[in-house]
């Protein structure tokens, strides 16, 4: 074995990787993917500014493996359930067509297609363009990885517009990739037999996906997984590596590009790790964004060729053009969201889906090793993506607002014992709740109590409208029946497109069923055994905690009052009955000390008695940059 292997090129680039968040967490205005500082740094290190950066035919390989692995975490980030349960099962009406996630993504890709036809043609007027078909496809994609974190930061992540919206970047992300597999074999190959080699690939993600449902069933495989997953043996991530590996070689073996073996890989691993998917996808990313896909996104800067700005004029012209197209192909289509959620969140919808960065820059790749695409038009996709994904959000929040609304409700269908019970600890927090049971004489009984119930059928979509149910309102099933309770999920689901509903079910098919309509589902039998195991080997803490519920609380408060942003945590006067536990930060969870800085954004877990919570929410929240 060789060890004489340069490592410079590699400490330069990781170093930069290394550099790269701690620019990002500084800048406070919006969240901008570190990728955009990536890009940058690749930049300034390369051959039209510092020039630091050696040739590297290793570092070359880490850098295609940066790209596979960002194909295939795309492909994971792909909610499979989701996407089966959107297939129509009843006859298409255009009301339900516009309800339906999956259809309406599928039409406003198709649209944004033929209006970057059309933008393309007219681009072509400017400057030369090789392959108008290519171009198209390039300027049609989305960033699915952008948008999920500002719906996501929006709370509509569960919401009928939160789902419109990941849908339809989903859904330009996998028919992108299908298209651009199918193109770059015909421009290699041209319409030969070997372009429908990449059906094998469809083949062999049915192969996987049989075997898959097979042995999930298979008690020995299942405990040599669990057994073999920490550690030293880390099955999982090993088998995951193998299983990319093999798509990726099958790609090279009928000699396309290696896109659409990755993203397969990514979709089938994302199909079968639904109850592990924290843990997985935490090690996966580990490897992904903590190490591969930041060498990749450095070198692309590095290899930017900025002497094509040599000619600014035309080049300028087409760089305003090309921008202002990007946002107005996606903007028209999302259009037909008007009668659903109205102008406003139609138009903000569209230019969220404008936002562009990871499939737009490898496509933009890919286009200039086959010559499709200039280096001038390579390094203009990469700084329009880089302007995309900044802008987008931005414009985003800015046009949706903040949006105040009513105060938050929980609506309890059954009133019976867990559910009266939900309502008094509800009501200790200051929440509205509503109890809806089909026994008249229970709910009389429950408002004479204190309690609002009222008497009605919880499959009736007459009551919510009644009692204004908002996308942010809760409802949670506590009926006697499993089956009861997933019928009236299903009615809400299909019929209100409610975001926000829980479920109590034992019965692991009961369990399947509600994840697929995406309904939160709640094993009664695992919450008590796990406060058995509290009582056990926590019991102090147990009791503690269960006899003073009446008077503390614990609270999750997102800091959004800048005059709080860069503050130790020792110089804000906090309420002497509060404490803070712990702190989240770009998803990772840490405890915090009296020197430790809050940021903009962090997410802080407090304890306390409620009005320490109320003073927590005052001075993170804030009141419009209410100063300290």
């Amino acid at each position: 074995m060789d060890f004489s292997s340069d490592f410079l090129p590699l400490f330069i680039v990781v170093g930069l990787a290394w550099f790269s968040p701690i620019i990002t967490s500084q800048i406070r205005i919006v969240q901008i993917p570190s990728v955009v500082f990536e890009i940058g740094l690749g930049i300034i290190i390369g051959p039209f500014v510092l020039n630091i950066l050696p040739e590297s035919e290793y570092l070359n390989f880490l850098g295609l493996m940066g790209f596979v692995f960002l194909m295939f975490l795309s492909g994971l980030e792909i909610n499979v359930t989701k996407v089966i349960h959107s297939f129509p099962r009843r006859k298409i009406t255009w009301d339900r067509l516009l309800k339906n996630p999956l259809l309406t993504g599928v039409i406003i890709y198709i649209l944004t297609l033929l209006l970057a036809i059309l933008s393309a043609l007219l681009l072509r007027t400017i400057i030369p363009i090789k392959q108008i078909w290519y171009f198209a496809l390039i300027i049609s994609t989305s960033s699915l990885g952008v948008i999920m974190p500002v719906i996501k930061n929006r709370s509509e992540i569960q919401q009928p517009y939160g789902q419109m919206l990941i849908m339809a970047a989903a859904v330009a992300d996998i028919l992108s990739i299908l298209l651009f597999t199918f193109t770059i074999s015909i421009i290699e190959k041209g319409v030969r037999f070997e372009v429908f080699l990449i059906i094998s690939l469809f083949v062999l993600f049915f192969v996987f996906y049989q075997l898959g449902r097979i042995l999930v069933k298979v008690n020995l495989f299942k405990r040599i997984l669990n057994t073999l997953s920490h550690a030293a043996s880390q099955i999982k991530v090993r088998g995951v590596l193998a299983l990319i590996l093999l798509f990726v070689m099958v790609s090279q073996l009928i000699k396309t590009e290696v896109i659409l073996g990755a993203f397969l890989a990514g979709i089938l691993i994302s199909y079968f790790s639904d109850k592990d998917r924290s843990t997985l996808m935490m090690k996966l990313d580990g490897m992904g964004h903590g190490f591969f896909i930041p060498i990749f996104f450095i070198l692309v800067g590095a290899k930017i060729d900025l002497a094509v700005f040599q000619e600014a004029g035309q080049l300028l012209i087409f760089l305003i053009s090309l921008l202002v197209l990007l946002f107005l192909i996606k903007a028209l289509p999302s259009m037909i969201w008007i009668r659903l959620f109205g102008w406003r969140k139609a138009l903000s919808g569209g230019i969220l889906l404008s936002s562009r960065l990871s499939l737009i820059i490898a496509a933009a790749a890919v286009g200039l090793n086959l010559g499709v695409i200039t280096p001038a038009m390579n390094t203009s996709f990469i700084l329009l993506a880089v302007l995309t994904c900044i802008l987008a959000p931005l414009l985003f929040n800015q046009i949706t607002g903040k949006g105040k609304g009513e105060e938050e409700k929980i609506f309890i269908i059954g009133g019976g014992g867990r559910g009266v019970f939900l309502a008094k600890n509800l009501k200790m927090h200051n929440k509205q709740s509503i109890i809806i049971d089909l026994k008249k004489e229970k709910a009389d009984s429950l408002n004479l109590k204190g309690i609002k119930a009222i008497h009605g059928n919880a499959t009736d979509i007459g009551i919510y409208k009644k009692y204004h149910l908002n996308p942010g309102d809760y409802i949670v099933i506590l009926t006697h029946s499993e089956q009861r309770n997933y019928h009236i999920a299903q009615i809400l689901r299909e019929k209100l497109k409610h975001g926000n509903i829980i479920s109590c079910a034992n019965k692991k098919e009961v369990v399947n069923q509600l994840d697929q309509i995406g309904v939160e589902s709640l094993d009664g039998a695992q919450v008590i055994a796990t406060a058995i195991e509290n009582i056990i080997f926590r019991p102090a803490t147990y009791h503690t905690l269960f006899e003073s519920f009446e008077s503390f609380n614990v609270e999750i408060i997102q800091v959004q009052n800048k005059a709080v942003s860069n503050h130790q945590i020792k110089e804000i006067p906090f309420h002497q009955d509060g404490s803070i536990m712990m702190i989240n930060r770009d998803g990772e969870y840490f405890i915090p000390h009296g020197d430790d800085y809050f940021h903009y954004g962090d997410k802080v877990v407090v304890f306390g008695r409620f009005s320490a919570i109320k003073d927590f929410k005052l001075k993170l929240v804030g009141e419009s940059q209410k100063q300290l």
